[in-house]
């Protein structure tokens, strides 16, 4: 069973800012991702509104498709490792 967990305040920030910045990934080729993270967004009404997918090796989409969110394959980990599991 996955463990499920709530990522609010300065470090839903800190990670939606990482997430939103083009120089946290470094480009080219991507692989077929196997799925180890997965980051659910809600509004204030508690309405899924987006979604992240990371992968072990660092592997980003995320949805909806808009400007603001990236996909690649993430420089760093450990900022999403930190957060997730503090």
């Amino acid at each position: 069973m996955k463990k499920s967990e709530t990522i609010d305040g300065e470090e839903l920030s800190e990670l939606l800012k990482f997430l939103n910045d083009s120089t946290s990934y470094q480009w080219g080729e991507l692989g077929t991702p196997e799925i180890h993270y997965y980051l659910t967004y809600f509004d204030q009404g508690d309405n899924c509104i987006g979604l992240t997918t990371i992968d072990m090796e660092g592997m980003a989409y995320s949805y909806p498709m808009i400007a603001r969110m990236k996909w690649g394959k993430l420089k760093e980990m450990d900022l999403i490792d930190k957060l997730i599991k503090r």
